[in-house]
């Protein structure tokens, strides 16, 4: 099974109906460009972009970069991962770290502390290395690689796929949780901001890109433990205290100096502008509104 076919299988088509079932589960797919797409709900409302390299586009590849999200009535979960270029197909960790990691994240209970759930992810990134190089090490390599690439893709399985992370939970108040909820984690250098009614105070997450730290198939957490951040979703008074999450790749670095919220056309157009750099990547973005 050769890498197109491979990821055509787990490709997921967005429909747009005006309300998500319950838990129901988007995966963008990375077979193809999708500029900025918009999804106005009554709790979150969305927009999200994913754009292949301009290698993997004239290759006709998939993208390395990965993202997937879910909402129900009462929780919006979601999971950007970049892909470790360097790595046995970082598409493959890609993949499989964001398709786990979702699930990790709509399974955890309302009611545990940060300490029961910063350990719960460690231990669950930990684990998760032997389906991942299980998987790894039985993915066939595709039969018209030369002898030379292929050699050198055999040394790269003997290390392990590898990705980076940024992902999220926000959970709606509720009996269990009166402030509501927001799970943040980060694994590597992909960025998450954060903005109040006003202003950016994304300082307050602590959670800064870490070019040495990823997630490694075969070897688990490299470069140190993951950020993880837990905080009330409202105040006391019952104010939202969060209001605007972005997470994007370092792909989309024509981000990092723009604070207020853009238009989905000027969204688009910093799209097009990062196509033309040339240190170009695959560029992903998530932006959640609470309403």
């Amino acid at each position: 099974m050769d890498l197109l076919n491979y990821f055509a299988s787990y490709a997921c088509i967005l429909v747009k109906p005006k309300i998500m079932k319950p838990n129901q589960i988007i995966k963008i797919p990375r077979l193809k460009d999708t500029f900025t797409q918009e999804k106005q709900g009554d709790i979150f409302s969305i927009r999200y972009s994913y754009i292949r390299s301009n290698e993997s586009r004239q290759e006709n590849e998939t993208g390395q970069d990965y993202l997937t999200f879910s909402e129900s009535s009462s929780s919006f979960s979601f999971v950007l991962c970049d892909g470790v270029s360097q790595s046995f197909f970082g598409e493959l960790a890609a993949n499989i770290l964001g398709d786990e990691l979702l699930v990790w994240l709509n399974d955890q209970p309302l009611i545990m502390d940060k300490k029961f759930l910063s350990e719960s992810l460690i231990t669950f990134l930990t684990q998760l290395t032997e389906k991942a190089n299980s998987l790894v090490q039985n993915y066939v390599i595709g039969a018209d690689t030369s002898a030379m690439l292929e050699e050198v893709l055999e040394e790269k399985r003997s290390m392990g796929s590898g990705s980076m992370y940024i992902c999220g939970r926000i959970d709606c108040e509720s009996e269990d949780l009166p402030q509501g909820r927001m799970i943040l984690s980060g694994l590597g250098d992909e960025r998450i901001r954060i903005w109040n009614r006003k202003t950016e105070i994304s300082r307050e997450l602590g959670i800064e890109p870490n070019i040495d730290q990823r997630w490694s198939t075969n070897r688990g957490i490299v470069g140190g433990e993951p950020s993880f951040v837990v905080k009330p979703l409202l105040n006391r008074k019952g104010k939202i205290i969060y209001k605007r999450i972005l997470a994007y790749t370092d792909g989309f670095s024509l981000l990092d100096q723009e604070t207020a919220r853009l238009s989905t056309k000027k969204l688009d157009k910093m799209i097009n502008e990062s196509i033309l750099l040339p240190e170009n990547d695959d560029l992903s973005m998530i932006e959640i509104m609470i309403n």
